[in-house]
This record gives structure tokens, sequence and C-alpha cells, in this order.
């Protein structure tokens, strides 16, 4: 196709077979990270409306589910991040403290979570309405969901440090300053 480049033409292309080639991560994440604004969403929706009302009832309950469904994609990208993990840990300190920082914090996140669902499903499971509690740590996940997404951004676009196998990371800006190598 005209204007279209070949893989021969396109020397920064990875040519191993997928999934070597390929993070598994990124393109899993979407999912999760939906699921997590769309049940804030649905959670203001339900407290804006009232437990007087039946849709506030159903409100909550369908955002629960969309927990769910995150939830479990989110345990899938987890174990894609920390197969992933290993091609970033070569490429320096920078890298390797970006990819625990992020690391960390969507942990945060998958525990938050988990808390969100066991108060959803264990404590309140009968609610009209999103009860506080359950807002609170609900915003307080999306805000860190938000934080860990800025700095997995960050590995990825900021850094250049993309993950597919074989291709290095873009050299550094003219005029800034490199983090000496690893000892």
């Amino acid at each position: 196709m005209p204007g279209r480049r070949t893989d021969e033409e396109n020397h920064d292309f990875p040519r191993d077979p997928w999934p070597a080639a390929y993070a598994l991560h990124p393109p899993l994440v979407h999912v999760p990270i939906g699921a997590s604004i769309t049940a804030a969403v649905l959670d203001a929706i339900s407290v804006a409306t009232g437990s007087g009302h039946g849709s506030a009832r159903n409100l909550y309950e369908a955002a629960t589910w969309v927990l769910v469904v995150g939830m479990g994609v989110m345990f899938v990208a987890a174990l894609a991040g920390l197969a992933d993990r290993s091609r970033v840990l070569e490429r320096g300190p920078a890298a390797r403290r970006g990819v625990n920082q992020h690391a960390a914090i969507m942990g945060t996140v998958m525990v938050l979570t988990i808390a969100e669902l066991t108060l959803r499903r264990q404590q309140y499971p009968d609610a009209g309405a999103t009860p506080a509690v359950v807002l609170v740590v609900e915003a307080i996940t999306v805000a860190l969901t938000i934080f860990g997404l800025h700095v997995g951004g960050k590995l990825v676009y900021g850094r250049g440090q993309d993950l597919a196998a074989g291709v290095m990371p873009a050299p550094a800006p003219a005029g800034s300053v490199e983090e000496p190598a690893e000892r």
C-alpha cells in the first residue's frame, strides 16, 4: 500500500512472533480502568438519586458487577505486568524505580478494589444506594488509579521504555542529563 512501510523498511519493528515481541500488560489495563471509572460514575448517580428510588439500588448493583469484571481482568493485567517487568528491569535504575513504583501503586489499587468488593458483597449487600464508606474507598481507588496510570504512562511514553522485545528505548533528548549506569 502506498504510504505504508513494510517490516523490512521499518527497522524498529520487532520481528519476533507474538506474544514474545509485545508487552501484554498495556492492552489489558483498559478494562479495569474503564470498570473503575464506570463504577464510580454509577455510584455517584446512585447517591444522587437516593435510596428511596429503585434505580439507585440498580445502579449500586451494576457498579458492583462492573467492578467484579474489572477485578478479573485486573488480576490478569497484573500477571502480565509481572511478566513484562523483567524486560524493563534491564533498562537501568530509573526504569527499575518507575516499574516498582507503578507496581506498588497498582498493587494498592488491587487491594482497595478487593476491599471495596468485600464491603459491597459482605457489609452492604442490600443497600438501597451506594453507602458513603464504599464511595470513599472508591474515590481513593480512582485517585490512586489515575496516579498509577501517570507513572505507568511515563514509563512507556515519557521515558521511552518500550516493552517490546528487541526494541531499545529512545535516546535521551538533547541537553538532558542521563543517569549513570548501575555498577
